[in-house]
């Protein structure tokens, strides 16, 4: 058997996993981006209603970084179970397949954790200028 880590049961849900990340990456960068512009005051916005905005965004994006954890958890533990049940499976693949998915949870996680500082941080400094 060839290596599941290196085969189409692996990508696939990497390249799903992928898109969210990718999807929670670009509002990450609308949502500061437009914060940013609005305190340069290049878009005329209330910093009550720019922090707002900027906070849904990364909210949102951090939702679907949550979001998207889960179901790549799942995709790859069936994929770890079919190695564990394939007897050409070695247990070195088997650490292979785990190594990768705790690597990409791993980074969800802290992708999350660090959207939620910067939603504190964007809304400790709305309390400041009110």
């Amino acid at each position: 058997m060839n290596d599941l880590a290196y085969s189409v049961h692996v990508y696939e849900p990497e390249s799903v996993f992928s898109s969210w990340l990718s999807l929670s990456y670009i509002l990450l960068t609308t949502g500061l981006l437009f914060y940013h512009m609005s305190n340069l005051k290049t878009i005329k916005a209330s910093p009550r209603v720019s922090a707002t905005i900027a906070i849904s965004l990364v909210l949102i994006s951090t939702m679907y970084m949550i979001y998207s954890v889960g179901p790549y958890t799942l995709r790859m533990n069936n994929v770890i179970r079919m190695c564990e049940n394939d007897d050409k499976c070695s247990k070195q693949q088997i650490m292979h397949l785990r190594i990768i998915k705790n690597s990409y949870v791993g980074l969800g996680v802290i992708t999350s954790i660090v959207q939620l500082i910067i939603i504190y941080l964007i809304g400790s400094e709305l309390y400041k200028k009110l």
